[in-house]
């Protein structure tokens, strides 16, 4: 497993605050992960192609998932 993923992660980003990750796969799955419970948060599914870029808000309000 690749961070939850059943393929290769393509991209990751860190939220500002530096608790919040966001991992984007080939799988065309995207995951967000609460770093100081190590819990997965949620899970983004529908994308039509991989997930290759990820990014948050700069006040971690928000986060951006783009695939081709």
């Amino acid at each position: 497993s690749y961070g939850g993923h059943a393929t290769l992660v393509r991209t990751l980003a860190l939220s500002a605050d530096g608790t919040r990750l966001a991992i984007g796969s080939r799988d065309r799955t995207g995951t967000l992960w609460d770093l100081p419970r190590r819990e997965l948060v949620s899970t983004l599914r529908g994308a039509a192609h991989e997930l290759r870029s990820v990014a948050f808000h700069p006040h971690s309000t928000l986060l951006a998932a783009a695939s081709w």
